[in-house]
């Protein structure tokens, strides 16, 4: 009886193994299949991700670029990946602007879609032979870390990229990342008392002079962050001369109409200026707007006072000064929601080599914001009203032709050698938005104050003197720091 029993569980055993096992071998097989999908679809996934993010980078250089153009950049990037368009039934669609997710119709983003049907080495067996899989990535702009950036290696005159040569020079970079593509010195007496990171190209600083935090050497060299501004967009390739403004006795008095078609020189004591968008035409050796008058209140107030002091104030819009550039000196100089271009012409050459095309002197005094998106009454040079979006963050931003010695410098020679100065050591300083000289040598500083909710300084070469505050607190631009580096969105 018990012998019937066994051989009856020994057979119900093999009938179950008979049914299980097969079920067992298909799930392993689907598994197997499952796996390999897995990871095709995680390396078509970075394809994307690689082919958005080139796509963002050609729209933020060149935001007119044709989709046939956008299409070859970002397809070139998913082919280095491994997946190229049109090959193996692999297909990647770029859209500009995106057409699906969060950033539908946003000019300012690339949605990159990369799909190929790809066979299965088990499902086949229960029906399955193909599976689509598809990976989908969109890029746009995102904030950069920077805010100090010193570009310029090959200026042999100021063989230090950034220097802290003078003690009693103290700097501050809260939240927000300092960059020399070169050397870092800071003598004995001067301190770089707060910053994000500071990112160094050299092996090590000179100087014994306070740094915190240390620094981070042997750095790749920094691109410049403005490479892709689109200078000919936002300012234009050729310009006719001519400003206008108002001078007002100080303290009051009937204004007059001022006017002129070359250089504007503000120089006459004991009066107020008021002065509009225009192209303000100066030469090497004669500056585009000059400045010398006089200040009287008590340093230091951080303000300026129209009542006792002479005070010139820029309207809301583009200055464009051809030529020359500015020499301000002994006066309060303010501006909201402005921005400066600085350029040349054949007839109007820009500063020469190991010139001034920014002078400043003691006790002057400035205080500037660049446009925000809700600035009112924003104009263009011309006098015609305009959008201020496009222009958000940007104070002071240099034809960076100019001193290169290639096609559109005048003069036609390059100063990486000997480079023009911009030299900012007033008295006090208060400027939000971006000072952008990427060709020259940039002397910072303030004997009193220099700070500002926002500071962002690109140059070749600085040096910095007295004291210097760069905030980084751009809550109040709608899109952020004006420094974008494509990133991720989805």
């Amino acid at each position: 009886m018990r012998a019937r029993i066994l051989r009856g569980e020994r057979g119900s055993i093999m009938l179950l193994a008979a049914v299980v096992l097969p079920l067992l071998l298909a799930f392993a097989a689907l598994a197997l299949d499952a796996g390999y999908l897995f990871d095709y679809k995680q390396r078509m996934g970075a394809a994307t991700d690689a082919a958005a993010v080139a796509g963002a980078f050609e729209v933020r250089r060149d935001a007119g670029i044709t989709q046939a153009n956008l299409e070859t950049y970002a397809r070139d990037d998913a082919a280095r990946n491994g997946f190229t368009h049109g090959t193996g039934g692999v297909t990647v669609t770029v859209s500009h602007p995106p057409v699906t997710g969060l950033h539908i119709g946003d000019n300012n983003y690339v949605e990159v879609v990369i799909s190929k049907p790809t066979a299965t080495f088990f499902a086949k067996i229960f029906g399955q032979s193909a599976v689509n899989v598809s990976a989908r990535a969109v890029a746009g702009p995102d904030e950069g870390a920077g805010c100090v950036f010193a570009l310029n290696t090959a200026d042999t005159k100021y063989p230090i990229e950034f220097n802290l040569s003078q003690s009693g020079t103290h700097i501050s970079v809260p939240n927000c990342a300092i960059v020399t593509n070169g050397n870092l010195n800071v003598v004995s007496g001067s301190s770089i008392d707060s910053a994000a990171e500071i990112l160094v190209t050299a092996s090590s600083r000179t100087g014994t002079g306070t740094i915190n935090p240390a620094p981070i050497f042997n750095v790749a060299p920094s691109p410049d962050p403005f490479a892709d501004l689109n200078e000919a967009s936002l300012f234009g390739t050729s310009w006719t001369c001519g400003w206008s403004g108002v001078r007002t006795p100080t303290g009051g008095g009937a204004p007059t109409n001022i006017s002129g078609t070359g250089a504007a020189l503000l120089s006459t004591s004991g009066n107020n200026y008021t002065m509009n968008p225009g192209v303000y035409c100066g030469s090497s050796g004669n500056e585009g707007i000059k400045i010398g008058l006089k200040v009287n209140t008590p340093d230091p107030p951080g303000t300026c006072n129209p009542a006792v002091d002479d005070v010139v104030r820029f309207l809301p819009g583009i200055y464009i000064v051809v030529g020359g550039g500015l020499d301000w000196k002994h006066t309060c100089v303010v501006g909201d929601g402005v921005v400066f271009y600085f350029t040349g012409t054949a007839a109007n050459p820009y500063a020469a080599c190991g010139g001034n095309m920014l002078s400043t002197d003691p006790p002057d005094r400035f205080f500037f914001t660049a446009p925000l998106t809700t600035t009112t009454g924003f104009k263009k040079w011309d006098g015609t009203a305009i959008s201020p979006a496009p222009y958000e963050g940007l104070l002071f931003i240099q034809d960076r032709r100019q001193g290169s010695g290639g096609a559109g410098a005048f003069p036609a020679v390059n100063c990486a050698s000997n480079p023009v100065i911009a030299d900012m050591l007033p008295q006090n300083m208060i400027l939000d938005g971006a000072l952008y000289f990427p060709n020259e040598h940039i002397v910072y500083g303030a004997t009193s104050l220099s700070a500002g909710t926002y500071t962002i300084l690109i140059g070749g070469t600085l040096a910095f003197k007295g004291a210097a505050t760069f905030n980084s607190n751009f809550t109040g631009l709608a899109s952020g720091s004006p420094i974008k580096t494509p990133g991720l969105g989805e």
